[in-house]
């Protein structure tokens, strides 16, 4: 066997030995290359997935108060509190369940928005949900433009 053969061999070989022991990371269906969980594969302890983090509120009179209702499911193994809701501005308020939320289960949180004594314009406002799922609070927004 010539030498380039063998050399391109050898590499080929290795290169197979090498790919075998990395792990890959799981790819989503999407193809986005984040992994997927479902309850059959949740994670140790409580843990909260929303069904939409963003509100669009669209374009609406300044003078209406503007309320979704956020829907999340705890995706864990263990019971899930909110813990508390900070928001970014008074004009921003809350309200969330007082209650655990145990694995599997679907529950909510409103968030109202009050353009009262603000300026017309685009606005985008952070609503940080801490809960004993992690750390850091979870984030979800609301946006729209007051007319």
């Amino acid at each position: 066997m010539p030498l380039a053969s063998r050399l391109l061999l050898k590499s080929a070989l290795a290169m197979a030995a090498l790919t075998a022991t990395i792990p890959l990371p799981a790819k989503s269906p999407a193809g986005n290359g984040t992994a997927t969980a479902s309850l059959a594969d949740s994670v140790a302890g409580p843990a909260i997935t929303w069904d939409n983090d963003v509100a669009d509120f669209g374009k609406f009179d300044k003078v209406k108060t503007q309320t979704h209702t956020f829907k999340f499911t705890n995706t864990g193994s263990a019971p899930l509190v909110i813990q508390k809701v900070f928001t970014d501005c008074g004009c921003t308020t809350a309200n969330f369940p007082k209650k655990p939320i145990k694995p599997g289960e679907q529950d909510s949180l409103s968030v109202s928005y009050r353009t009262i004594g603000k300026a017309k314009g685009y606005f985008m406002r952070v609503v940080r949900v801490k809960t004993n799922a992690a750390e850091k609070p979870s984030r979800i927004f609301v946006k729209g433009q007051a007319v």
